[in-house]
């Protein structure tokens, strides 16, 4: 799903929101696991107050 949305968009979601819900129930029912709960992330961004932007600092210079 992460691919899809970055040969779509050109790069990788930020947050579970970027993604369709729709799409996000699809395959939870095709893998057979529920759905995240809707504050989750999904394990796509590091929630943790700066972790992220040391790592996109880093990859800008």
């Amino acid at each position: 799903m992460l691919l899809k949305f970055y040969t779509r968009v050109g790069r990788f979601p930020w947050g579970r929101g970027e993604l369709p819900e729709e799409a996000v129930e699809f395959v939870a029912r095709q893998v057979g696991v529920g759905p995240p709960s809707s504050g989750s992330t999904s394990g796509l961004v590091d929630d943790r107050a700066g972790a992220g932007g040391r790592g996109r600092g880093w990859l800008s210079r």
